[in-house]
């Protein structure tokens, strides 16, 4: 009976008595694997779409800066050919072309409307910013909340992101910052805004 037994309980593969207990030892220790494997495949997969989204957009952002550079060079010129008087009375409505011209424009990136890249290299962080806070734009990387301030403007600018998800680590690493830590921004023209850390709450 014991013999009859032992040969269900095993079979012979290469020379070694293989066991149920052995099978389940295998299996659980490739299910470990994976398991540890996700996270790491999943923060490989996210940095490689951040960086051709990254890539994409600073691309049209060579031209919109070229555009823009161009465009105030041509103004440039148009004000050196006026006279004091006519200068002094269209001043105003020139101030404000210049204004609408600086306007906060977006470029297209996967369905969503990019307006700039955040960087903090203190914890390797870098994402596009997007036009709003819906969940499709928080699933691609940062959100800017419409009504606040934009880049470089009075008021508060606010950016919100996931604290890590299956779409990306985004904002998981941010208690890792410390005060005077630089958060960099680039714009659609490649203007950037530097600011500094000053309280961080854990």
């Amino acid at each position: 009976m014991r013999k009859r037994k032992s040969e269900k309980d095993y079979r012979i593969w290469k020379g070694y008595q293989v066991t149920k207990s052995h099978i389940c030892a295998v299996l659980l220790l490739l299910i470990g694997i994976v398991i540890m494997a996700v996270p790491a495949f999943l923060e490989v997969h996210d940095i490689t779409q951040s960086n051709r989204r990254i890539e994409e957009f600073m691309k049209a952002a060579d031209i919109n800066e070229e555009l823009h550079a161009a465009e105030m060079e041509e103004k440039e010129k148009k004000a050196k050919t006026k006279n004091r008087k006519s200068d002094k009375t269209k001043k105003g409505k020139t101030d404000e072309k210049n204004e609408d011209s600086e306007k906060m424009e977006s470029i297209v990136i996967d369905d969503a409307n990019a307006i700039g890249v955040i960087s903090i290299p203190a914890i390797k962080l870098q994402y596009l910013v997007y036009e709003g806070t819906s969940d499709y734009i928080l699933s691609k990387g940062i959100g800017h909340y419409e009504t606040s301030g934009m880049f470089g403007e009075e008021g508060n600018c606010v950016l919100a992101g996931h604290t890590g998800s299956y779409d990306g680590v985004f904002f998981d690493r941010l208690p890792d910052l410390q005060s005077g830590n630089q958060i960099i921004i680039t714009d659609v023209i490649k203007k950037t805004y530097t600011y500094s850390v000053e309280i961080c709450y854990k």
